[in-house]
């Protein structure tokens, strides 16, 4: 599962970019239309970012976990809506990826394997 939460935050990010990117391109100027346009893009950014974090070191306390499990869970609810508002590949893609990382997030998080470290241990003897 952490290989499916490590690609579904990478084309996250990778949504990210592209969007805030065509920002520029698609709108002249700065309007309102500009920057939501925009402002999805640095969601997903952070989206990925977020779920990105959650698999660096130890694992995270059950509260920041439930935090990030909701904001895919809220991304996965703008998702549908965008496919049913919008009904292009690249919202279908959106969909399909907040899913990947709801769920993923979701099974990584209870993988026995990750132990928790102490903060004092040195890097290499993780």
């Amino acid at each position: 599962m952490r290989v499916l939460l490590v690609v579904s935050a990478s084309i996250c990010a990778l949504l990210g970019v592209v969007h805030v990117g065509f920002t520029f391109a698609n709108y002249e100027r700065l309007s309102p239309a500009a920057v939501w346009f925009a402002g999805t893009g640095m969601a997903l950014l952070l989206l990925a970012a977020l779920n990105w974090a959650t698999l660096a070191g130890p694992p995270p306390r059950r509260g920041i976990r439930r935090l990030v499990v909701g904001l895919d869970l809220l991304m996965v609810v703008h998702a549908i809506l965008a496919v049913r508002a919008v009904a292009e590949p690249p919202a279908y893609l959106v969909l399909v990826t907040s899913v990947g990382l709801t769920l993923a997030g979701q099974f990584a998080a209870r993988d026995p394997r990750r132990t928790s470290t102490s903060v004092s241990a040195l890097p290499n003897d993780r």
